[in-house]
């Protein structure tokens, strides 16, 4: 519960909890590149974030530590789901985990989410592309 509240509260979340809550793990596919692990996550060592984003959405939608986080202060609603994901700062994909226990109620935004998601890493792709000659 610890954690949960220290990322909450280190993403600004206080208050009213969205409905949907992302969280994305970060990290960087790379073939035959010595300095792979320079372009990993500096907060997991180097590595890619997925175990930590992944563990994240298990806490944060675990009733027992929604529980204690009420006696912390922080009310996550029943209705609130945590999405894990990792986002590939190399091919600038989006990968969501766990999505057969996204609730059905919560789909359409999912879906809604990664089409303005997919279109974020497209214009990024543009921008970068447009650095290079």
């Amino acid at each position: 519960a610890g954690i949960v509240k220290a990322v909450f509260d280190m993403c600004g979340i206080r208050g009213t909890v969205s409905p949907l809550v992302i969280l994305l793990g970060h990290g960087s596919s790379s073939n035959n590149n010595p300095f792979r692990q320079a372009y990993g996550c500096g907060a997991c060592g180097g590595n890619a974030g997925i175990p930590n984003s992944r563990a994240f959405g298990k806490m944060a939608n675990d009733p027992r530590v929604r529980e204690e986080l009420r006696a912390l202060g922080l009310v996550i609603p029943e209705s609130t789901w945590v999405v894990s994901g990792f986002h590939d700062t190399c091919t600038d994909e989006i990968t969501f985990y766990e999505r057969e226990k996204i609730p059905v109620s919560h789909q359409p935004e999912l879906a809604r989410i990664e089409k303005g998601l997919e279109e974020a890493c497209r214009r990024n792709a543009l921008e970068r592309c447009q650095r290079f000659s």
